[in-house]
């Protein structure tokens, strides 16, 4: 689990991880944290602060089209969007991912 700070608000463009994985963006900490149970065959709740997420089978990029706005809901609003990566790959390797993003706000 980790935070990047992308902005108060924007739109995603495209992410690349390396390995199979599956990412998950969240809108603040505690959607991150109640998040956490649910498995990735499980679509997340609406409303629950999930803004995307996408499975990786292998090294490969993927574009949001169409585009995926971004936010967060922190109170007092924050540059930070929070993440989880799960290893699909089926080694013990750490994923790198690389996400390019329009700031707006």
């Amino acid at each position: 689990d980790f935070s990047l700070v992308l902005g108060k608000t924007g739109t995603f463009v495209d992410i690349t991880a390396d390995a199979a994985c599956w990412v998950v963006i969240y809108s603040d900490s505690n959607a991150r944290t109640n998040d956490s149970s649910r498995s990735q065959s499980t679509a997340p709740d609406n409303g629950s602060g999930v803004l995307a997420e996408v499975v990786f089978s292998g090294a490969n990029t993927y574009r949001f089209t169409p585009t995926t706005n971004f936010h967060n809901t922190e109170n007092p609003i924050t540059d930070n969007i929070y993440f989880k990566i799960t290893n699909n790959s089926g080694s013990n390797t750490t994923i790198t991912m690389d996400i390019r993003n329009i700031k707006l706000y």
